[in-house]
């Protein structure tokens, strides 16, 4: 999946969750203290500064949700014990 796709998918994600909770855009986006258009964009592209998507988050009270974006990494002795960790044709991506 594409970086554009992993972006689209959370900001339908945070709209869902806008609609449950009953808010508007221009709601989140003064809470958030930022600008309706910035919102806007937001929701329709996936694009957002990190410290925005923070706010946002915060205004829906899933502020919890950013500390599983990013899991913590098993940490190896080795090269060799890294790669026997992959999973077969994981390639060379970083």
């Amino acid at each position: 999946m594409a970086v554009s796709s992993h972006l689209r998918s959370l900001a339908d994600r945070v709209r869902k969750e806008r609609e449950i909770q009953k808010l508007t855009q221009r709601e989140v986006a003064r809470r958030a203290q930022m600008s309706l258009r910035s919102y806007q964009d937001f929701e329709s592209t996936g694009n957002i500064a990190l410290k925005k998507l923070a706010a946002v988050l915060y205004v829906l009270g899933r502020e919890n949700d950013l500390s599983g974006l990013v899991s913590a990494q098993p940490s190896y002795s080795s090269l060799d014990e890294f790669e026997k960790s992959r999973p077969v044709g994981a390639g060379n991506r970083p």
